[in-house]
């Protein structure tokens, strides 16, 4: 299970990406596509669902 710290550096890692690309991305715009990507429909909620500890 992804984590709060993964979900950012993804965030991070997507920024960097776009930059490379010329793409600029404020950090709560590539935070929100991370939570979209994990199906989430905001960060709030993806980090509400992450912080969780795994059903078992």
């Amino acid at each position: 299970m992804t984590t709060v710290d993964q979900a950012k550096a993804m965030a991070k890692r997507l920024r960097a990406a776009l930059a490379a690309r010329n793409f600029a991305v404020p950090p709560a715009t590539a935070l929100e596509l991370v939570a979209a990507g994990l199906g989430h429909d905001d960060w709030n909620t993806a980090c509400a669902a992450l912080d969780r500890p795994a059903e078992i």
